[in-house]
């Protein structure tokens, strides 16, 4: 028992975990049920706070609830630890969009 709480705490293992949670958070997230998807994003983001597509993905299902404040907060987090992914910028500029802040659109498609 003692072995198997020590591997739990390994952090090589707890980063193969936040995997597992993304996997089924974007399942999730492609059968809109995300507000379970949010919930996986948030167990690997726990597990894991330094991976920038945790908080992407979670990002995105904010977005697609319309909860777009939550949205940009998780895209900034993301940013700054995947400064050059152009991928996160876009989907923010997006949510910039939603927002009718078209300066910071623009920014983040530029």
């Amino acid at each position: 028992f003692f072995q198997a709480e020590d591997g739990i705490r390994d952090p090589l293992w707890s980063r193969g975990l936040g995997d597992v949670y993304k996997r089924q958070g974007l399942s999730l997230d492609k059968l809109q049920r995300y507000e379970e998807a949010i919930q996986d994003f948030t167990k690997a983001i726990e597990l894991d706070p330094e991976n920038s597509a945790f908080w992407h993905n979670r990002a995105c299902c904010f977005r697609n609830m319309g909860l777009l404040n939550e949205s940009i907060q998780d895209y900034n987090i993301a940013i700054s630890i995947a400064p050059k992914n152009p991928m996160i910028y876009s989907n923010r500029g997006q949510v910039y969009r939603k927002m009718k802040e078209y300066e910071k659109a623009i920014a983040d498609y530029t």
